[in-house]
This record gives C-alpha cells, structure tokens and sequence, in this order.
C-alpha cells in the first residue's frame, strides 16, 4: 500500500509541473505568436486577419501540446488517467499563473520597450547619417 501512495503521490506533482510546464510553453509561444499577428497590420485596419492568425497559432499550440500531456499522462500513472491528476494540473497551471506569469510579463514588456528605443535610436542615426551626406 505505501508503495502505491507513493507511485500516487509522485503522479500527481509531475502532473502539477506539467501543468505549470504547459502554462509557461503557452505563454513563451503567445508572445511569438502576438509578435507575428502585427506583421499582419495594426488593429482596427486588419483585425479579422489578425485574429484569424492568432487563431490559428493557438490551434498550432494545442495539436502540439495535446500528445506531449497523453504521452506524459500514460508515462506517469500507466495510462490510467485520474480526476486528480487533470485537477493537479489545472492548478499547476493556476499557480504559475498567479507566480511566474507576471515576472515574465514584466520582463518581456521591458525587453520590448528597450528593443523598440533601440530600433528607434539605429533608425534615428542612419537618417542623420543620411543627411550629412
């Protein structure tokens, strides 16, 4: 019996960080995929465009996403999937949304201002160079 609590035990934190696993994936991807829905235009202009963009890359996550959670949910408990272990994971994912999730909004948004100051800056100076010449 102590060896199956344990087994039991182990389950549901590995299903606890693949939750927080899939929680942080689909953040790091969703600033890829924001990032490439302004290529499609601003919003107002294109916004049926950009949302089908956005659509599509979220359908792209979760096709990919869904395998990895079967295999690792067949791999942790014998393909036996419980209630707890789905309820483990959704709270994973709740707790790194509650923690990481804003740490790691707050850097990407400085990155961002710092890289479009950069941009601005390098645009800035070729166009005085520009000039002089």
């Amino acid at each position: 019996m102590d060896v199956l609590a344990n087994s039991q035990e182990m389950a549901l934190f590995y299903s606890f960080l693949l939750g927080f696993f899939v929680g942080c994936a689909y953040q790091m991807y969703s600033y890829l995929g924001v990032e490439l829905s302004k290529r499609a235009g601003p919003f107002g202009k294109k916004d049926k465009t950009r949302a089908i963009i956005l659509f599509m890359w979220d359908f792209f996550f979760f096709v990919i996403i869904t395998p990895v959670c079967a295999v690792v949910a067949f791999g942790i408990n014998n393909g036996i999937v419980r209630w707890y272990l789905v309820l483990s994971a959704l709270l994973g994912l709740f707790v790194y949304k509650i923690t990481l999730y804003r740490l790691i909004s707050a850097v990407y948004k400085y990155l961002h201002r710092l890289a479009s100051k950069i941009k601005h800056t390098i645009v800035k100076f070729i166009a005085m160079s520009c000039k002089c010449k």
